[in-house]
């Protein structure tokens, strides 16, 4: 450290590092405009979740029990840590909080790329029931994607796990303990 303070005092610029970045603020939004129109509407459509099987390529679902909480408390805790995850996040994706009910949260992750995924958590007493899903193969960024993606439901592809990191992410944040379970059935 000494080094690097003797070097910058010789004209040299120091180097950005994850370390010396600037915290990103939670409140920005990158995704383009074709993406943030696309986005309910891919949303309520969400073709890539129609078929059975091809599905949990890109899926993911959990339930989180939390000792002695109520589903207020739950919730509260949820919407706490999405700041912090939006900070801490190095996909550069945008989290949009699209709906909330006193206990249902709905999610838009749009990636960096601008593809579409969403996570719906459902609040019941000290239970979490989670299902995070890419909604789309083609990214809203592209024109009539929202529209196009109906012709290509049957495709299959992979979130690469992406949609189980945002979870753990999200757990990792909140500021109760929670235990985890891998799946849940169908509401």
């Amino acid at each position: 450290m000494e080094r690097r303070k003797a070097n910058m005092s010789s004209g040299e610029k120091e180097e950005s590092s994850p370390l010396t970045e600037k915290p990103r603020d939670p409140n920005e939004i990158k995704a383009t405009q074709c993406s943030r129109i696309q986005a309910p509407v891919q949303c309520c459509l969400r073709p890539a979740m129609w078929v059975p099987g091809l599905n949990q390529l890109h899926s993911h679902r959990e339930k989180w029990k939390t000792e002695g909480s109520t589903s207020q408390i739950n919730l509260d805790s949820v919407r706490e840590a999405l700041p912090r995850v939006i900070q801490a996040d190095k996909t550069n994706s945008d989290f949009i909080v699209s709906k909330v009910e006193s206990n249902f949260l709905q999610i838009q992750v749009v990636t960096r790329a601008e593809w579409l995924d969403v996570i719906e958590m459902w609040f019941e007493d000290n239970e979490i029931k989670i299902s995070a899903f890419s909604s789309g193969f083609l990214p809203l960024c592209l024109p009539g994607a929202c529209l196009f993606n109906l012709a290509f439901f049957w495709m299959p592809f992979s979130d690469m796990g992406m949609n189980a990191k945002r979870l753990k992410w999200i757990v990792s944040q909140m500021n109760i303990p929670v235990t985890r379970s891998r799946s849940w059935s169908s509401l």
